[in-house]
């Protein structure tokens, strides 16, 4: 890879010094590329990569842990961090719900420490239990 350039809606267009022209760009077209980690360019403060944050620990303010983060998807309205309780701090049915990543909600990230701390009322506001109340009434 010569360079690259970062489009609208987080798109990135990639130039190989081998690749001269549109014709052998586009018989690429539906390949996977992989980069290592290493190679990758560094993020402007508060920026994370996705795969930094999956894995992370989620723990309220106050400390308590509520599970980990199995995943960051956007659907249009922002990113979102896919959180799967810890069944042993909860039921052996282990429940996933979805928490907007966004400072009101997520307080701090440590990509080191792989820690995520959230709002105290994360699981009142987004939790299984929530979702539950609000489908019923």
């Amino acid at each position: 890879m010569s360079s690259f350039v970062f489009k609208a809606k987080g798109r990135v267009v990639l130039f190989f010094s081998e690749i001269t022209d549109r014709t052998q760009a586009e018989a690429l077209k539906g390949l996977s590329l992989y980069l290592l980690k290493k190679d990758l360019p560094d993020l402007e403060e508060g920026a994370f990569y996705t795969y930094a944050l999956i894995g992370c620990s989620v723990f309220s303010a106050s400390g308590n842990k509520i599970g980990v983060v199995l995943d960051v998807a956007n659907f249009g309205a922002g990113d979102l961090l896919e959180i799967t309780e810890d069944a042993s701090l909860h039921s052996a049915d282990v429940s996933r719900f979805w928490v907007p990543f966004h400072e009101a909600f997520v307080h701090t990230v440590d990509t080191q420490k792989k820690e995520v701390h959230v709002a105290d009322d994360i699981l009142a506001l987004f939790g299984p239990e929530a979702l539950s109340c609000k489908l019923q009434s």
